[in-house]
């Protein structure tokens, strides 16, 4: 006889399992699949769990040594400031080390494997790969934190610490450690070569020991003094530290986007919308932190450039900061590459306003070092409004800071001008990138102050002398005879002249960059959208007479 084999059956889930399994399966198709393939690995690796084990492991001998140390007073003196400082120590470490260094090599391997370029020609963008990083390192530290979290409980009934310390240490340490993780792939991102991959891994070494140190002073001033719930002065500069940290990392991350995006993408608008968003912010809290908070706008303005420019003012602070953000600024973009492609040029602005005002936001060198050089001229227009209107006030005797805004102008304009016409004549022979303009700027303004001083040196035979109009490149000096007061009228306009010589000289330059035309595009490339994102068919009626 045969015998039959009864296979078994699973009874069916309830109604309530099958919606949880169906969420879950339309939430990780609407994740980034970024994000679910390094979470997979991260959470598989031998990195993560020893990491997790060894912080597993610290805080239980914290918890059982800091509370030996205590005894017998731990039932009568109040102890959760150090418990929780020691606990602190503990979670920094993986928190501010292990995740933005293992982010880092994250990207560099895949770079250095060839398995960044698989991703590159999928429908995958730049920005999805580098947020599905960031996400996967940000989940990684929601994991290390959730393991402290019963420890932290434990120092709030140890009594001697409030919810707001908690709660601001607490939030201090991840926001840092998340900024540390964007500041890795930024340099991963950057990192061409072995040479420089090798020089970035000791640089975020270092910036992250400097994160660490930081970060750990400001814990153990926040334990020993605490914090005050009626201290608004307090909460401004948190919420301004916040807005400038959010904006910082926002502009990291475009950057690190752009710099992994192909040559035939747009890779600079985005970038100098992100320049303008991250001066309105800085202007904003610097004029809110130094003329409208009591205490805390005093120290502020008299800590910065209180040396250099004694008892001057908001104007001052401003305008130096600026000047100097904006050469940075402007000596990256003049590595921009002067051609530009036919899926560039489709984006380009099309009528005559939108060729006014937004052709400066289009890449290329030319546009950029214009870009940046109007935007501090607006920032110097918008100090003397504010000063004609009473807002900010002036500087000693009743003296205004536009002759310093005029001849920070100028040498803005002539150092980016000269360095343009430098790196327009090197790029005929060689490529030039945004880093070897940069090293061009500066190299370029240390030689304007080295080789006058030099040649002064010799003619007075190498004695002291006093500044004359034979300086004029010397920027350092310059600025040092505003700080004395010892300018004369004619000095702002003689840079500015100078500046406005400079940028004359790259007119053909500039021109060519600003003529190019906006291109229509081609049927097939209409063809191809339209079959990736199809339009959704509209429903015909039925006809019930039919």
């Amino acid at each position: 006889m045969s015998q039959e084999v009864v296979q078994p059956t699973t009874a069916e889930a309830p109604l309530w399992i099958q919606r949880i399994d169906a969420f879950f399966d339309r939430a990780g198709d609407w994740c980034n699949p970024i994000l679910v393939k390094e979470a997979r690995q991260a959470l598989k690796s031998r990195q993560f769990i020893w990491t997790f084990a060894v912080l597993l492991l610290g805080a239980w001998i914290w918890s059982f040594a800091g509370t030996l140390l205590m005894m017998p007073g731990i039932y009568y003196v109040p102890g959760g400031r150090a418990m929780l400082l020691g606990y602190y120590w503990v979670l920094a470490v993986p928190m501010m080390l292990v995740a933005p260094m293992a982010a880092n090599r994250s990207l560099v391997a895949e770079r250095e494997d060839g398995t960044y370029e698989v991703l590159s020609i999928t429908t995958l963008s730049s920005y999805q790969i580098i947020l599905g990083k960031l996400a996967s390192s940000v989940l990684q530290l929601v994991i290390y934190f959730t393991a402290l979290v019963p420890c932290v409980a434990f120092t709030y009934i140890l009594r001697g610490i409030d919810l707001p310390s908690i709660a601001l240490l607490i939030a201090s340490t991840f926001l840092t450690s998340v900024f540390m993780v964007v500041v890795g792939l930024f340099l991963a991102s950057i990192s061409n070569t072995r040479s420089l991959q090798s020089l970035l891994m000791i640089g975020m070494l270092l910036l992250v020991l400097l994160a660490e140190y930081l970060h750990g002073a400001f814990a153990m001033t926040l334990m020993t003094s605490g914090i005050r719930s009626d201290d608004s002065e307090l909460l401004v500069l948190l919420l301004a530290i916040f807005t400038l940290y959010l904006v910082v990392s926002i502009f990291l991350i475009v950057a690190s986007a752009a710099s992994l995006s192909p040559v035939s993408e747009n890779r600079s608008t985005r970038l100098r919308i992100m320049m303008l968003v991250l001066q309105g912010v800085a202007i904003f809290w610097a004029l809110y932190l130094i003329m409208y908070s009591n205490d805390l706008g005093v120290r502020f303005s008299r800590s910065m450039f209180y040396d250099f420019f004694p008892g001057r003012g908001t104007g001052i602070v401003i305008l130096v900061l600026s000047a100097f953000y904006w050469i940075a600024m402007g000596g990256l973009m003049l590595g921009e590459s002067e051609t530009l492609s036919a899926r560039v040029r489709r984006g380009l602005p099309k009528t005559f306003l939108g060729r006014v005002l937004l052709t400066w936001l289009n890449p290329g060198p030319g546009t950029g070092m214009v870009f940046a050089i109007s935007s501090f001229a607006g920032i110097v227009a918008a100090i003397y409004a504010l000063e004609a209107w009473g807002v900010i006030h002036r500087v000693a005797n009743n003296q205004s800071t536009v002759p310093l805004g005029m001849t920070l102008l100028g040498y803005m304009m002539f150092f980016l001008g000269i360095t343009h016409l430098l790196v327009s004549l090197v790029r005929g022979k060689g490529s030039v990138t945004p880093f070897v303009s940069l090293v061009a700027t500066l190299l370029m303004m240390s030689l304007g102050c080295i080789i006058p001083y030099s040649i002064g040196l010799y003619v007075n035979n190498f004695r002291s002398f006093t500044w004359d109009e034979t300086q004029i490149t010397n920027w350092a000096w310059t600025l040092r005879q505003f700080a004395n007061g010892a300018t004369a009228v004619s000095i702002p306009w003689m840079v500015l002249t100078m500046g406005l010589l400079a940028v004359a000289a790259n007119l053909l330059y500039v021109g060519r960059d600003v003529m190019i035309r906006r291109v229509s595009t081609p049927q097939r490339v209409l063809d191809e959208l339209a079959a990736l994102n199809p339009m959704p068919e509209s429903e015909t009626p039925i006809d019930p007479l039919a």
